[in-house]
């Protein structure tokens, strides 16, 4: 998925500026989903415990 959407986007832009900031976004969506996966698995693990 994130391959496709860089590559998608890289084809799109030629250009070293909006080259880097589709990265960025890509990066952003990243980490993003990293840091909120964890607390979605505690959600989840808690709510089957309870």
């Amino acid at each position: 998925m994130c391959l496709v959407t860089y590559h998608h986007c890289a084809k799109i832009t030629k250009q070293a500026f909006w080259h880097k900031q589709c990265m960025a976004l890509i990066l952003l969506v990243t980490i993003n989903f990293l840091l909120t996966f964890p607390f979605a698995i505690n959600i989840i693990s808690a709510h089957y415990v309870c």
